[in-house]
Order: C-alpha cells, then structure tokens, then sequence
C-alpha cells in the first residue's frame, strides 16, 4: 500500500509541474484581430440577488474573459496579443499595444497557486514525515480536479 500511495504522489507531482511549467514557459505567442468584445450580466438567483457582469473578447480562433478595464480599452478589429498554453491550450496573459501585459485572477491560481501549494503540500508531508493524510488527500483531490478543469475546458 505505502508503494502505491508513493507512486500517487509522484504522479500528483509530476502533474503540478507539468501545469506550472505550461503557465509560466510553455507557450507561444499569437497576435489576431478582435472580432467581438461581449459583457455578459450574469444573476446568482439567491437571497442575496447579487449579479456580475463578465466580459469576453471573441478573436478568429478563440474566445476568453477578459478584465472590464481591458474590454474598455480596445475595440473592434483591434489587433491584440496573448500567450496560449502549449499544452492545455489556455490563454495564459493578454495584452494590446496601449496596455500592459493581464492575466486573469482564475489563470493565476488554476496555473500556479494551486499546484504550487501542492507542491509545497508534498514536500512537508515527505521531508517532515508529518501525517497530514486528510489535508493531502484534499489537496491532491483539488489538483486532479484542477487538471481535469484544464483538460475539459
């Protein structure tokens, strides 16, 4: 038994840093032309009534979220560029000739906090030999939900 759950772990981390390594070296850059910029007003249905607006930019070949701000500052036919992931083919950061460089806030934690604290899960659990078996049944529970996420969308 104690053979396998090594062998899960190793995997969990060769999974994490597959994920961080596409985030952060793994990609390539593509320039195209905006072909349209959508707000979507989006309602949660609860007591609460709290509702959101999500802003979009649709190119030839992709679609993706982007911040207000952003969707503000260009406009249609516009060229703009973003990195895209070599692996799970997500758009990493954004960015268009006036403006620095976004990545959105879910990016962030899908492709880098995430299998980071993992990581850093892994490594207390082996080096200080602690017995953390719920905490690192959850975490790894989250990053193979994060990969799947990745895999999926």
């Amino acid at each position: 038994m104690k053979l396998v759950k090594t062998f899960f772990l190793i995997c969990i981390s060769i999974i994490s840093l597959v994920i961080i390594a596409d985030f952060l070296f793994l990609s390539e850059e593509v320039k195209e032309p905006i072909k349209s910029i959508k707000a979507k007003h989006q309602s949660y249905f609860n007591a609460a009534g709290n509702s959101h607006v999500s802003y979009s930019i649709e190119t030839n070949s992709r679609s993706f979220v982007v911040t207000k701000e952003f969707s503000e500052n260009v406009e249609k036919n516009q060229i703009i560029t973003y990195q895209l992931s070599s692996i799970f083919k997500e758009v990493n950061s954004y960015s268009h000739s006036t403006q620095k460089t976004e990545t959105h806030s879910l990016k962030w934690f899908s492709g880098f906090i995430l299998p980071l604290l993992t990581l850093l899960v892994l490594f207390v659990v082996i080096k200080l030999k602690k017995r953390l078996d719920i905490f690192l049944f959850v975490i790894c529970l989250l990053s193979l939900l994060n990969l799947t996420y990745l895999i999926v969308k």
